[in-house]
């Protein structure tokens, strides 16, 4: 077991918790915590997220995250088969961010697509408006006069009209009356049908 995950179980073990509190107060699963104290880095997503648990684990047991984290780096340079990083801890944990609860690192995505501008809107189709010319008649002022002669030919009518119907009606009444007592004279009741007429004795007798 290298020096990280020494210091980090024995700070821990000196604080009395246990691998599942400690994973608990930093939010994490007790595997990560037991890969940590292990040196089992591999294990762990990447480097970035790596930091980030030593960082926490760190903190919570009371240690200076610094010197763990240029020992990590060292190592994970050395894993790597590249120099050692000699960024300083804060300068490359300033940008960085701890791995959520049991979640793998996002694989790279490809760049998204420019979107496309958007289609200028087609302009809505309305019915054409039409306007008819305004018609404009002369006023015509009728005098007082012209009523009052109007007036009076429509009185005059009137009564020429209600004396046509007065004396249409009369006429009918006559003639119906006329043609009742022209039936009668001609055609007398059955009674007096069946009497005859009698003899007028001869002169001088």
């Amino acid at each position: 077991m290298s020096a990280i995950g020494a210091k980090l179980k024995a700070a821990r073990e000196a604080r009395g918790l246990t691998t599942s509190e400690l994973a608990a107060s930093i939010n994490t699963l007790t595997l990560v915590v037991q890969n940590l104290e292990d040196d089992q880095f591999q294990r762990l997503p990447a480097p970035i997220y790596v930091r980030g648990f030593i960082k926490l684990y760190a903190q919570q047991v009371g240690l200076d995250p610094a010197p763990l984290l240029e020992e990590y780096a060292a190592v994970h340079a050395r894993a790597a088969g590249g120099p050692p990083q000699t960024a300083p801890a804060a300068a490359r944990l300033k940008h960085s961010r701890p791995a959520p609860a049991g979640c793998a690192p996002e694989p790279s995505l490809p760049a998204a697509p420019k979107p496309e501008p958007p289609a200028a809107p087609r302009p809505k189709w309305r019915f054409p408006k039409f306007r008819l010319p305004r018609l404009k008649l002369p006023a015509v002022r009728i005098p007082a006069e012209a009523w009052q002669v109007i007036g009076m030919a429509a009185g005059i009518l009137a009564l020429a009209l209600l004396l046509f119907l007065g004396v249409r009606e009369t006429a009918n009444r006559r003639s119906m009356a006329a043609s009742r007592d022209l039936r009668l004279i001609q055609e007398p009741p059955a009674p007096y049908l069946g009497i005859s007429t009698p003899a007028t004795p001869p002169a001088g007798r």
